[in-house]
């Protein structure tokens, strides 16, 4: 067939080793494409495809962007585009993503290697691998990607009762990066903050 004889004809040492990966080649310019449009840069420029969540107020270039109770539908919203505050925006965002995706894929490993041990009939593995495996990146880091999906589910915008009930305030998103540190270092006795979606103090959510 044809791929028998683009092999045995002589292409070239380069040639053939873009040849013989031309899926992966194939596999990486789709994620890169998906990938772009997730964040919405293509060619470090943003569409405003399905109309922007934030509006402006009127007659005040100097105001800040208000959002209009809703999201935007697929990507990054291009609002975001040439906003002095972009790169620490899209960091975080970015930095939040790749822990994500990082996790579910190990998490899938993990469990792709139960299915060999019980292939294999390796019961020892199965019990004194796979589950404490489970048990510590689910309990660490699959607990750190609920907390980021709870951050990102909270309307910040709302002002909320916490310390004075007649004085409703903004209340800054936790620190991520604080909890996980006091999680490793202090556990419970570090102290447990508030929950802002409830304005109590929430043992199981908030460690």
């Amino acid at each position: 067939n044809s791929r028998d004889a683009i092999e045995a004809s002589n292409i070239g040492e380069i040639f053939g080793m873009l040849f013989r990966g031309r899926y992966v080649l194939l596999l990486m310019s789709l994620y890169s494409i998906v990938t772009g449009l997730l964040y919405n840069d293509i060619f470090a420029l943003s569409f405003d495809i399905f109309g922007s969540a934030y509006t402006m107020p009127p007659d005040d270039p100097t105001a800040i962007w208000l959002p209009n109770n809703g999201v935007y539908p697929f990507g990054v919203d291009p609002v975001w585009f040439g906003r002095e505050n972009k790169l620490m925006f899209y960091n975080s965002m970015k930095m939040k993503m790749a822990v994500i995706l990082g996790v579910a894929h190990m998490m899938c490993g993990i469990f792709v290697s139960a299915f060999n041990h019980i292939h294999n009939s390796d019961m020892i593995s199965l019990l004194f691998e796979f589950i404490p495996e489970v048990l510590f990146l689910g309990c660490t880091f699959g607990y750190m990607c609920i907390m980021i999906f709870v951050k990102w589910s909270i309307n910040w915008w709302e002002p909320r009762a916490v310390v004075d009930p007649e004085n409703p305030q903004l209340q800054s998103p936790p620190s991520l990066l604080t909890m996980m540190t006091n999680f490793f270092l202090a556990g419970m006795s570090g102290g447990v903050p508030v929950n802002p979606a409830t304005g109590k103090r929430d043992d199981l959510i908030y460690p």
